[in-house]
């Protein structure tokens, strides 16, 4: 019965932390959710508290990750049998971090005279920085809808709130452990939680009413934001017979256009933001060539890179001045091939969109490609290019693919992205842009490299239609509000499909669409300079 009761307790801790994150976003529990865990080990053996930790690690993974079975079955092609004891494993691998917790709290605790509120809030923060989970994710994630508490990123980082969530954890359970031992309560620990978490909350209200003096004073860019909604396999469209492909693809392509168009008659922004490959046509048309010379030509799939293409040369992407419609009206209306593969038609602003560029591989016939971000002014021409650095592993690229290349045969559904060479700030107007693309965002190592090159605001495109209408839309989002905070930058995060969000610089979500239909946001967005103490 003892051993039922500390799992029962275990699993308690796990309910209580996945409860914490979106969608349920009861963050309150997460100051609490660990005491049954200590309470389930108290007194045990290392080894036997790192299994209760396991219980714990993989029931908070398996409720906050339970989407993953759906992607694998709808877009891995597995059968369920077997989709689910993957997803099993992945929680059991990411449950390590509480188990090391565990094994190594009680471990010190027997073998040193320290107390228990020195050793678990240090061996916490280790554990998390030292296991490597496929999506990057903290114990203070859960505390994004808490602005006041979250603003002490800037000087420690998310870590930092991790380590003060875990102390007041501590303190509760020693406060419980000493009345049900009637021993004298330990009130110095107590007192020096209770401090930690006063004095946080004091550091957050000063710097949210500092911030948002400064943003109020900043210079502005106009920005929007198109959200096309385009479902995975409508994006993908690789089931298709190649004219009905040809279609659908022009269909997808419309649909950003004429948002664009109607948000920019609306609005007048300075730049429109498209999401991760946006642009994705069948055959993409690039200029080659000079002067009276100058002609455009197809290069089918991919945007290519080359000397004599896109990037290095001075022409401009097309553009057209026809109104985007549908497809059967371009038919009727007989519209030229390079109006209707326009990023700008119907309007002439700056856009700022993803698409795939690739140059010829000699060697394997075939196209080398980058998943990429490309900057274009009002008349077309490219300002800037950022390439994804940090591929995902599975989705963008197979291990160890490069080096055995019949792992793209065997897992077809894997893209093969090749990773961007360096990490820059693209200059648009006098300011500095910050790409990020799809998951880098929830890299926070990432975002403080890409915020030293001294960028005013931060941009985030991503696709999350991979993940259908599941928490992963909102759990990603919430990953994403802490770089805002470390970096004190506003965050203007565009997806496929929802949930596209402006963030300011205190982490609070200004605007954001929903999971369902076609959408645009439109804010005035401060452009900051501040270099705050987590990123230097």
């Amino acid at each position: 019965m003892a051993i039922l009761w500390r799992l029962a307790l275990a699993a308690m801790t796990g309910v209580l932390t996945f409860l914490s994150y979106p969608t349920f976003d009861v963050y309150a529990l997460t100051w609490f959710a660990f005491v049954p865990l200590l309470w389930a080990i108290r007194d045990l053996p290392a080894k036997q508290a790192f299994y209760y930790g396991w219980v714990a690690g993989f029931v908070t993974h398996i409720g906050g990750f339970y989407w993953i079975t759906g992607l694998l079955v709808t877009f891995g092609r597995l059968p369920s049998w077997l989709a689910f004891p993957i997803t099993c494993l992945l929680c059991a691998y990411q449950g390590l971090r509480v188990a090391v917790f565990a094994w190594l709290t009680r471990g010190i605790e027997a073998r040193t005279e320290l107390p228990l509120l020195g050793i678990a809030p240090v061996v916490f923060c280790v554990a998390e920085y030292l296991i490597w989970h496929l999506f990057p994710s903290y114990l203070a994630n859960s505390q994004y809808k808490f602005y006041a508490i979250i603003q002490i990123c800037e000087v420690t980082g998310v870590q930092g709130l991790s380590f003060l969530i875990m102390l007041v954890n501590v303190a509760l359970f020693s406060g419980l452990d000493a009345v049900a031992r009637s021993r004298p309560l330990p009130w110095r620990g107590i007192a020096i939680a209770a401090a930690a978490f006063a004095l946080t909350l004091g550091f957050g209200y000063w710097r949210i009413s500092y911030w948002d003096q400064q943003m109020a004073e900043a210079k502005k860019l106009r920005i929007l934001m198109v959200e096309a909604n385009i479902g995975i396999f409508e994006k993908e469209a690789k089931n298709y017979p190649p004219h009905l492909r040809a279609r659908l693809l022009r269909h997808n392509l419309i649909r950003h256009q004429k948002l664009a168009a109607l948000g920019v008659k609306k609005y007048k922004p300075d730049l429109v933001v498209m999401s991760e490959s946006a642009y994705q046509t069948l055959f993409a048309p690039v200029y080659v060539g000079e002067g009276a010379n100058k002609k455009y030509r197809l290069s089918e799939f991919v945007i290519p890179r080359t000397a004599t293409y896109l990037y290095q040369s001075k022409a401009p992407l097309p553009k057209s001045d026809a109104f985007p419609d549908d497809v059967e009206e371009d038919r009727r209306h007989q519209v030229r091939i390079r109006d209707y593969w326009s990023i700008q038609r119907g309007f002439h602003t700056p856009v700022l969109f993803g698409g795939i560029t690739g140059e010829w591989n000699m060697k394997r016939n075939d196209f080398d490609s980058w998943n990429t971000a490309l900057l274009i002014d009002e008349k077309g021409k490219i300002l800037g290019r950022y390439d994804k650095t940090y591929l995902l592993m599975f989705g963008e690229y197979l291990p160890f693919g490069e080096r055995f290349p019949v792992l793209y045969k065997w897992v077809p559904a894997a893209s093969r992205f090749l990773p961007g060479r360096s990490v820059e700030s693209i200059p648009f107007k006098g300011h500095n842009l910050a790409v990020m693309i799809c998951y880098e965002a929830v890299i926070p190592e990432f975002t403080r490299k890409l915020a030293g090159k001294k960028p005013e605001v931060l941009i985030n495109i991503t696709n999350d239609a991979w993940f259908g209408k599941t928490t992963e839309p909102y759990l990603h989002l919430a990953l994403t509000v802490f770089r805002a905070v470390e970096n004190r930058l506003w965050l203007v995060r565009n997806t496929n499909t929802g949930i596209s969000a402006f963030v300011d610089a205190v982490g609070r979500i200004r605007q954001q669409t929903s999971v369902e239909g076609e959408e645009i946001l439109f804010d005035s967005v401060p452009l900051l300079t501040y270099e705050t103490i987590y990123r230097r």
